[in-house]
């Protein structure tokens, strides 16, 4: 049997830099070429910046400060460290910079600067991102944990700078040491207590301004498609007419050209959610299923009981002649065969791909980055140098016009008065 395997649908969608995970999957990967903004998991509206005015020892101290829209300051490129399993933090507004610390004691570790020095830079600049589970609400945070102090992490102190709270490095058992600062004169700074499982160290991590699109393909709908669609099938006599044929119009041609318009409902659904929400038009090209376009609602999702909708008016047309050799009742015209409602399970593949706000295609391990920080739970069945592809599958209801039969018969004889 044949297998019917069908061509593309194809959409783009644009995720702004306003846009905001509420899950985060725990094998997240920093994408390079993608700029992040680092957000405190109990300061919504707060990110990491740097102090403009107040310099650190080798750059600037680091801090979280509020915004309504962060601008390049609190946006920050991750790319991999020397090291395996460690990542290097650029901030995008000063070229050749990198997040590190500062031997500078705060109240309950080191200060944390960005540096531009680049000797500083395998020495205290690598860090770990390790995922952090919320039990309560079932999303995915991240410590950052300094290269060589595996007992500290990144996080924010109640110090305030001037536009937000100084960051540190610190431990929740950290006491920091008094330290000589002159002649005689002992600094002690003050202490503040971190309390364990309250949140502090935990940061999420935002991708901002960029593109994905998603290329649905090879539509396979298994075998006997078409003899499913014609079991299925009853007749709708919508373009047909009766004629009375008597004695004077025997032999003279009758009939001419009949139409019938069958309105087509395809709604589509995926099983795999893909996590892509945005506006948009998916435009097909589905020979025996669907011709045209299918536009998108608000905020739709490629996700599991997710589907989309879109209807087709197709015509069908025939014309049928005849010269009645009797009297009689005759019926002509086109009978159109329709499948309503019928379900039609299938399978495609998805071969997903990105962009950054340059318009510059991510490679493929960005991609799958993004995709997966947006919700995708689809298998990945292969990759590609600047795509990762994944199998999906769903269903699709139809409404479908299969065929149509030419007729042109005599339904009956004329009454006794005919």
């Amino acid at each position: 049997m044949k297998k019917y395997i069908l061509p593309f649908l194809y959409t783009s969608v644009f995720i702004t830099s306003s846009a905001i995970a509420t899950d985060i999957s725990e094998d997240f990967v920093p994408a390079k070429g993608v700029v992040y903004t680092i957000r405190p998991r109990n300061l919504h509206d707060h990110f990491v910046t740097y102090t403009p005015d107040k310099n650190s020892s080798s750059g600037k101290y680091m801090q979280v400060a509020k915004f309504d829209n962060p601008g390049k300051d609190a946006r920050w490129q991750i790319e991999s460290a020397d090291t395996p399993g460690y990542f290097i933090l650029s901030n995008k507004a000063v070229p050749n910079s990198f997040a590190s610390w500062s031997n500078e004691g705060s109240r309950s570790g080191h200060y944390m600067q960005m540096c531009t020095y680049t000797d500083h830079r395998e020495e205290d600049a690598p860090w770990q991102i390790k995922a952090v589970k919320d039990s309560e609400k079932g999303t995915t945070y991240f410590k950052l944990i300094p290269k060589g102090k595996p007992d500290l992490f990144a996080t924010y102190s109640t110090e305030e700078s001037g536009s937000g709270y100084y960051m540190q490095i610190a431990s929740y058992a950290y006491q920091p040491k008094p330290r000589l600062v002159g002649r005689g004169v002992v600094y002690s700074p003050p202490r503040e207590s971190l309390l364990e499982q309250s949140g502090i160290e935990c940061f999420a991590f935002v991708p901002q301004g960029y593109k994905l699109t998603v290329n649905l393909s090879d539509f396979n709908f298994g075998e006997g498609l078409k003899a499913k669609l014609k079991a299925n099938a009853k007749p709708d006599y919508s373009g047909t007419q009766k004629l009375t044929v008597r004695n004077e119009k025997l032999n003279a041609k009758i009939g001419g050209t009949y139409t019938s318009a069958v309105q087509e409902s395809f709604t589509w659904g995926l099983n795999q959610k893909l996590g892509v929400s945005a506006t948009t038009t998916i435009t097909t090209g589905i020979p025996f299923i669907a011709e045209g376009k299918i536009s998108l609602g608000t905020n739709f999702e490629f996700g599991s009981n997710q589907s989309w909708s879109t209807t087709n008016t197709k015509t069908f047309t025939a014309t049928v002649e005849m010269s009645p050799e009797e009297p009689g009742v005759y019926t002509l015209g086109n009978i159109v065969y329709v499948a309503k409602n019928i379900q039609l399970p299938f399978n495609a593949k998805a071969k997903l791909r990105a962009k950054n706000k340059a318009g510059e295609q991510l490679p493929a391990d960005a991609v799958e980055a993004l995709f997966k920080y947006e919700g995708l739970k689809g298998k990945i069945v292969a990759r590609k140098p600047k795509a990762i592809v994944v199998a999906v599958a769903g269903k699709l209801a139809a409404t479908y016009g299969v065929y149509q039969e030419a007729i042109a018969k005599k339904v009956s004889d004329l009454n006794s008065k005919g």
